[in-house]
């Protein structure tokens, strides 16, 4: 399993799902907004301290992240 597109296409998802723009999710977790859209393009890796403040603003489990729950 290819766990870095996982997480960035739940990223994805739940930013649309919310409709949240990068600008505002980036700024929420301490990046910038072209980070975040590397991130979301697999451009570069997510890195593991971003996982668990990505699931707390959406309010998912870092296993949904993963591709591991629905929840």
């Amino acid at each position: 399993m290819n766990y870095d597109k996982i997480i960035a296409s739940k990223v994805r998802e739940l930013r649309q799902k919310h409709n949240v723009d990068q600008k505002d999710l980036a700024e929420a977790i301490g990046i910038t907004r072209t980070a975040l859209g590397n991130y979301e393009t697999g451009i570069r890796k997510f890195p593991i301290d971003l996982i668990p403040k990505i699931a707390d603003y959406f309010g998912v489990t870092v296993d949904f992240l993963y591709g591991r729950s629905d929840k």
